[in-house]
């Protein structure tokens, strides 16, 4: 997959409140200080499941050339929050539930199992999904793509709640991805199909009660900051963007 902007740390993942004080004010953040010090070492694993924005790949490389941790979203967010375990699970290539006949195991479905019960206990999740999914090899719409993002849902909820879901909708192609020295397993159709997952995606989250984060296109800046707003029990204060 071509990635339209070659700095991989893209968007502002506001998952869950309250756990960390501080941050925007909070005062349920600041209640809870003395009980989060008193459980400091107790760590919460966060499963960050997606394909090469998640795995880190440098747009253009070949053979396949990979961020470094210091640099990766998935990397900055371990980084910034200690306390937690981020469980990195990006595969390039990777889709919802669509078989690649050209690169074998690229199906999400079928892979997640084994990787929920071998990380188990999974406290929270983030999926993203989708661009893939877009490529003309599997002749997709907007709506087949939300049937498998569902079912990859159906398995990730056998582990996680769907209040500690955040479910992001893929990057915005480039209208000239499917270009030869580009990425031509797009065409121009797929552009249009990836721009129709975010309202796809949106009711899936509404209906199903995760949480969802439209993921920013074309981002130009180094980095962005990866808060995460998590509480000592089991409810989430979930914040959702707007699909514009």
């Amino acid at each position: 997959m071509i990635r339209q902007d070659p700095l991989p740390v893209q968007i502002i993942v506001r998952i869950f409140c309250a756990r960390y004080t501080g941050l925007y004010g909070c005062e349920k953040c600041a209640e809870r200080k003395e009980t989060m010090n008193e459980n400091a070492g107790d760590k919460k694993q966060i499963l960050c499941f997606g394909d090469s924005n998640t795995w880190g790949l440098v747009p253009g490389s070949e053979p396949f050339e990979r961020y470094p941790q210091s640099i990766r979203w998935t990397g900055v967010l371990q980084e910034k929050y200690p306390e937690i375990t981020v469980l990195e699970e990006g595969l390039c290539g990777r889709t919802t539930v669509f078989e690649d006949a050209l690169r074998p195991g690229r199906n999400g479905k079928e892979a997640l199992p084994v990787i929920l019960e071998s990380h188990m206990p999974i406290y929270a999740a983030v999926l993203m999904l989708g661009t893939n999914d877009c490529k003309s090899l599997y002749a997709n719409n907007e709506y087949t793509i939300g049937r498998g993002i569902e079912l990859v849902l159906d398995e990730l909820q056998k582990y996680v709640i769907p209040e500690r879901i955040l479910l992001v909708s893929p990057i915005l192609l480039g209208s000239d991805v499917w270009m030869p020295h580009k990425d031509p397993e797009f065409d121009q159709r797929s552009v249009e199909v990836c721009r129709k997952l975010k309202y796809v995606y949106s009711d899936i989250a509404r209906k199903r009660k995760t949480i969802f984060w439209q993921r920013m296109n074309m981002l130009r800046q180094a980095s962005r900051t990866m808060n995460i707003w998590m509480r000592k029990d089991t409810d989430f204060l979930p914040m959702r963007s707007t699909v514009n």
